[in-house]
C-alpha cells in the first residue's frame, strides 16, 4: 500500500530541523548540512509563476505554504494568500489562509484587459455597452450592462466587496 500525499508531506519538526524561517523578513535559510546545501544560504528558486519553491527531502514546496507550516505547525486548510500580491513577500504578517476564490479575488487587472477594470468587458453584440460580471463559487454572475466602463467597474467593485470582503481587490 502506497503513501498518501498528506503522508508524504514534510512535518513542522522536520522543516524546522533543516530550515530557519524569519517571520519578520519572510526569508528562509538552510540550517542543516546536507549534500549540495550551504548553511546560511537561501533555499529554493523562483518558478515560472513568480513564487519561491523549496525542495526538501526530494519534494518541492511553495515557500508561503512552508512559512505557514513553520509558524503554525499545521498545513494550511486552503491557499496561502499574499495580502500585498507580492508573490515573493513571505513575511508572516503578509500571509493569510484563504479559499481558492478568496485568493483569486486578491489579484490585479489582467494585462489583456481592455476596459481598465476587473470584471468589465466590451461585448461584440453591443460594442457601445460594457458588461460587468463576477465569479461566485466558480460560476459567472452577470452584474449588468452599462454605458461606461466606469459604471460597470463600480458594479463589479460593489459585488466584489460584498462577496469577498477584505480579499477583494479592484
Amino acid at each position: 500500500m502506497g503513501m498518501t500525499d498528506d503522508e508524504m508531506l514534510i512535518d513542522a519538526n522536520r522543516l524546522r530541523s533543516v530550515i530557519h524561517y524569519d517571520p519578520c523578513t519572510g526569508e528562509f535559510r538552510w540550517i542543516a548540512r546536507r549534500r549540495g546545501v550551504t548553511i546560511g544560504k537561501k533555499p529554493g528558486l523562483v518558478n515560472g509563476n513568480g513564487y519561491r519553491e523549496i525542495c526538501i527531502d526530494g519534494r518541492l514546496y511553495s515557500a508561503q505554504r512552508l512559512a505557514w507550516l513553520y509558524m503554525t505547525g499545521e498545513w494550511p486548510d486552503g491557499d496561502v494568500d499574499h495580502r500585498d500580491m507580492d508573490k515573493l513577500n513571505n513575511r508572516w504578517g503578509n500571509l493569510r489562509d484563504a479559499s481558492k476564490a478568496q485568493n483569486q479575488a486578491n489579484t490585479s487587472v489582467r494585462k489583456s484587459n481592455t476596459s481598465g477594470f476587473k470584471g468589465v468587458f466590451a461585448t461584440a453584440r453591443h460594442p457601445d455597452r460594457w458588461l460587468s460580471q463576477i465569479r461566485v463559487n466558480g460560476i459567472k454572475k452577470h452584474l449588468g450592462t452599462f454605458d461606461t466602463p466606469e459604471q460597470a467597474g463600480a458594479a463589479y467593485a460593489s459585488a466584489l466587496a460584498e462577496i469577498h470582503g477584505e480579499f477583494g481587490r479592484i
